[in-house]
């Protein structure tokens, strides 16, 4: 989540001044023609700066800049009220109708936090340590202000506890204006709240330091959970993924995931643990919900099953006729319908989408018939 972040707002000349007059500003820590700055020792605001543009200019403005320090709030209620009512607080002013509307709230800093789950952290520690671009900060305050990046942005490590990591990702308004791909989100000195306070946005920035956490200590190839995949679903592509993640838990199966966070597109594999053997995989995204069932050996159970028309159809349709690939180490699956015997490439055997309730049950049940006919050969 968020735990700090600079916004930024446009107000008009008398705004700033009643503002300024409501601070006091003898009492800025610092001040100049053109800027003051106010510090605050308790609350959720920890600094506020009032800053003037060139007055020579016939479109000089004004800006309001302020840091919080505790965005906690931002789970129990709407961000923009809360912002409002701490602002009606420190400027002891009945109305905030002069404020800009909420699309020209910028933000212009952010702190992403998230503690992850490791082994060892101890070991951890020490692995980071080693590839010298990694400061885990171990509690230490002063080395977060002492190791900035040049390029804007910075992410630390700092053990939590044996078993677990808090990772933090600080990036000023010019990163987050780098990982914006839609423009109309882009403002002069950083990017709009609504950016900002997406959960897709914290992805995009805390992958990168999970991904090297959980790699450097050996435990999962991703960071995520099956869970996530369910962020970009709804209606009843969310209820089969559910149904799948579910059938996963129960036979024990290993995922791994990967997120591709530009196109939102998450991919699931599972594997039967031993013998170790790809089951199926779920892709997901925004456009898009498929589920690859690798029933290799289904002519050995497919007559003890019922199958709903929409199941057969794309039986045959999702896939070409084994031959038609380059690959020769393609053997095919076998599969036997109302008859006539058919063997499908399985680099595209089998796939299913636009599934109904009943079709994803009769593809659950398929799957499940895979999983013990791989176990029994293996006794």
């Amino acid at each position: 989540m968020i735990i700090k972040m600079t916004i930024s707002h446009y107000v008009n000349k008398e705004v700033f001044e009643t503002i300024r007059e409501r601070l006091d500003s003898t009492k800025a820590v610092k001040s100049t023609k053109q800027s003051f700055m106010f510090l605050f020792n308790c609350g959720p605001v920890s600094e506020i700066i009032l800053k003037k543009t060139d007055l020579s200019k016939p479109t000089h403005t004004y800006i309001i800049q302020t840091a919080l320090d505790s965005v906690e709030a931002l789970s129990e209620m709407d961000f923009y009220l809360w912002v409002t009512g701490l602002y009606q607080e420190l400027f002891t002013v009945t109305s905030i109708e002069d404020f800009p509307a909420y699309d020209q709230w910028i933000c212009d800093y952010a702190v992403y936090e998230q503690t992850i789950p490791v082994e060892d952290a101890d070991k951890t520690i020490g692995k980071l340590l080693k590839t010298e671009k990694w400061l885990p900060e171990q509690l230490d305050r002063d080395l977060w202000d002492n190791h900035k990046l040049k390029n804007g942005y910075a992410w630390y490590a700092a053990k939590e506890d044996k078993i677990r990591f808090t990772l933090q990702f600080h990036c000023n308004g010019s990163l987050l204006k780098k990982k914006c791909r839609n423009s109309e989100y882009i403002r002069a000195h950083g990017i709009t709240l609504a950016f900002a306070l997406d959960s897709h946005t914290e992805d995009i920035l805390l992958q990168w330091g999970k991904e090297e956490i959980y790699k450097t200590n050996r435990i999962l190839r991703s960071p995520y959970k099956p869970d996530d995949i369910l962020r970009v679903l709804i209606g009843n592509e969310k209820i089969a993924a559910e149904t799948f993640i579910t059938l996963a838990e129960k036979h024990d199966l290993k995922p791994e995931i990967t997120y591709k966070p530009a196109q939102k597109h998450w991919k699931c594999v599972y594997f039967l643990r031993k013998p170790k053997q790809k089951i199926f995989t779920l892709w997901a995204s925004p456009e898009e919900f498929r589920i690859k069932a690798n029933l290799f050996k289904i002519d050995e159970y497919i007559a003890d099953c019922y199958l709903t028309d929409t199941v057969k159809r794309q039986f045959l349709e999702n896939t070409g006729e084994c031959g038609d690939c380059a690959d020769q180490r393609c053997i095919g699956a076998k599969i036997t319908l109302d008859g006539h015997t058919y063997r499908r490439c399985i680099y595209g055997a089998f796939e299913f989408f636009n599934l109904a309730s009943t079709d994803c049950d009769v593809i659950a049940g398929l799957v499940e018939k895979e999983i013990s006919n791989a176990k029994s050969k293996l006794q």
